[in-house]
């Protein structure tokens, strides 16, 4: 509060879309990038009797990796981070497309 607050503390979620949230979760875990699985103040707004269902942002929220980030993060600290997102993301895409053979995909 007030002007005691701490910087480091205070970021926003930027959220990710990922084609399997809970490998991507581990993965970036594994590799010290921090994330997030959830937030505690979005949700899909189920609609009312007789309207389109929510599928597509059901789909949406359960695939999304939140990445914590604030003004003091170096800018080469968010380019590693940026890196390993990229990486892992195009790993698992490509492990869901070969899940019908072995995987030879590599990171």
């Amino acid at each position: 509060p007030g002007n005691r607050w701490n910087a480091s503390r205070h970021f926003w979620l930027y959220p990710i879309i990922v084609a399997d949230k809970e490998l991507c979760f581990k993965m970036l875990q594994a590799k010290g990038v921090d994330a997030y699985k959830q937030s505690t103040q979005l949700r899909v707004v189920e609609p009312p009797i007789g309207y389109k269902d929510a599928k597509v942002a059901r789909h949406m929220m359960n695939n999304i990796l939140y990445m914590p980030l604030h003004r003091l993060v170096p800018k080469n600290h968010k380019e590693s981070i940026r890196d390993e997102i990229i990486k892992v993301a195009n790993f698992v895409d490509r492990l869901q497309k070969e899940q019908n053979g072995p995987t030879q995909a590599k990171l």
